[in-house]
């Protein structure tokens, strides 16, 4: 007897936990398999044109977020089959369940407690649900062309875009799961952590193994390209400059700014100036006040600017300072960030 085609399934969910824990528990699955995870919609994005699965199991932090409207159009270009699980209340899932045109069958209670536990248990439901939502797309006839379709793009200014990122005590974690969650198509990223000579250059090694992004120490003419990131090497200054339609990075042996080489104000300085509203600074976690001058200043030349907020700070010295000046134009949370980078970069 011929096997049945197991149902592919892409996780859409914020809670790292529950993510791993439906993973977990449907890897043995003989109905079902999972096509590819993702924290938000916007990191499934370019995603799920290459996965192409049959179904998306979803829970989303903000339903009344920009990101369900970026949903709304992958589901009515696609036709892919969502069930929901969750821990919404009832307002929030059944206006979310209108607006994605989501079965009311498919939708699934989240455990509130013990929540990998909880996702374990609920394994035998999970699977009949997403194969039952799979048959019946294909009993509704729906088109599921999907190398055919292309996936819809968020409309983007012309010209280049820039990110740059500065980070002091307890930035080198937040670098590392930042860059591991953006997807390759992202803006050129510049980064300055306060680090000594020396170090840098094994950091920036170390960012390339857990990212889809291309991470390297900048070298003085590097050009910076999309789906690439360049960490300034200690000991010296990193500031960027225009080239054509694109950018390069400077790197020079030049004197500590308020005491810091590589400094994160020179850095964000000189992206205000090259970039203007092109430009997307970011000021983490870190003991002082670098940063704050230069954030403002892309602020005031038209970037879109985000500060770490304090309870996912290690340090909240330069990211508060920066949202008290008036740099940063958000406050967000370390788990929050790739998504807020991947809105404004796609806008």
């Amino acid at each position: 007897m011929r096997a049945t085609r197991k149902t592919r399934v892409f996780v859409v969910d914020h809670m790292p936990l529950a993510r791993k824990a439906v993973v977990a528990g449907l890897a043995g699955s003989d109905l079902v398999e999972i096509a590819g995870v993702a924290p938000s919609p916007v990191m499934a994005f370019r995603k799920i044109e290459g996965t192409q699965p049959d179904v998306i199991l979803l829970d989303l932090e903000d339903p009344e977020g920009e990101e369900t409207q970026v949903l709304a159009q992958l589901v009515r270009d696609l036709r892919i089959p969502i069930v929901l699980l969750t821990s919404m209340d009832a307002r929030a899932r059944d206006a979310l369940r209108i607006t994605l045109e989501i079965d009311p069958e498919m939708v699934m209670d989240k455990p509130v407690v013990s929540v990998a536990s909880g996702i374990f248990e609920l394994v035998p439901l999970l699977e009949a649900r997403l194969k039952k939502a799979h048959r019946n797309d294909l009993l509704a006839g729906k088109v599921k062309a999907k190398a055919e379709v292309r996936i819809p793009r968020a409309p983007k200014p012309p010209g280049p875009r820039i990110i740059a990122i500065g980070a002091s005590t307890g930035g080198t974690e937040v670098i590392a799961s930042l860059l591991a969650d953006l997807p390759v198509e992202m803006p050129g990223i510049v980064i300055v952590q306060h680090m000594p000579r020396g170090f840098t250059r094994t950091f920036a090694n170390r960012l390339d193994q857990l990212s889809a992004l291309i991470v390297k120490e900048a070298e003085d003419g590097d050009v910076v390209r999309p789906g690439t990131a360049l960490v300034a090497p200690g000991g010296r200054q990193l500031r960027v400059m225009r080239s054509g339609e694109g950018f390069v990075v400077r790197v020079q042996e030049t004197a500590s700014v308020s005491g810091h080489c590589p400094s994160v104000d020179v850095l964000l300085s000189s992206v205000a100036q090259s970039a203007g509203p092109k430009g997307i600074g970011v000021v983490l976690t870190g003991m002082g006040k670098d940063g704050a001058a230069g954030l403002l200043a892309m602020r005031q030349a038209g970037a879109r600017t985000f500060a770490q907020d304090e309870a996912s700070s290690i340090v909240y010295g330069m990211p508060a300072e920066a949202h008290r000046n008036g740099g940063a134009e958000k406050v967000v949370s370390a788990r929050d960030l790739p998504r807020q980078l991947a809105l404004a970069a796609y806008r």
